[in-house]
């Protein structure tokens, strides 16, 4: 695996929160808006038992619009970026720890090498050196996770 792909598995690892949490936003507001059961009144009387024309609206529109299957692919969706989510931390944890010092101050973060290199009190070369090293540590974890190949293209695909 190249220093690249480490690279773009990194920044998807430290994006991975926010879209997890766009699709729940998406997942939540689909379910709110066509579950008719709990938003709609039942007929035109107080306590009335049968279907409201409007309910019915709300789900001819849903089935229209296939909100079951959008719901149910963003769970499949926010269950692959948990378990890519899990796998990354896995192999980040297995580095040094002034190595995930400095990749978070790098790629989380987005400090410059001068300042990565003021924080961890060393040399700017010292720091991208220790960068290059802990891309390659991290570049064979990958390549032994189950599936590396595929957490590559879904990374890349992100970025996109």
């Amino acid at each position: 695996m190249r220093r690249h792909d480490v690279k773009v598995v990194v920044d998807y690892y430290y994006a991975i929160r926010g879209m997890t949490a766009l699709l729940e936003k998406e997942k939540r507001e689909l379910e709110g808006k066509y579950n008719g059961l709990r938003a709609t009144s039942y007929g035109n009387t107080p306590g009335g038992s049968g279907y409201s024309r409007t309910t019915e609206n709300l789900a001819e529109r849903a089935e229209a619009l296939r909100v079951s299957d959008r719901i149910d692919e963003i769970g499949v969706r926010i269950c692959v970026l948990d378990t890519d989510h899990d796998k990354i931390r896995g192999c980040l944890d297995i580095l040094k720890g002034e190595y995930k010092k400095l990749i978070d101050l790098r790629y989380r973060i987005g400090y410059s090498w001068a300042i990565i290199a003021a924080r961890m009190s060393t040399t700017e070369r010292t720091a991208k050196r220790w960068n290059d090293r802990a891309l390659d540590r991290l570049a064979e974890a990958l390549a032994d996770a189950p599936m590396a190949e595929e957490l590559v293209e879904r990374a890349m695909r992100a970025r996109d």
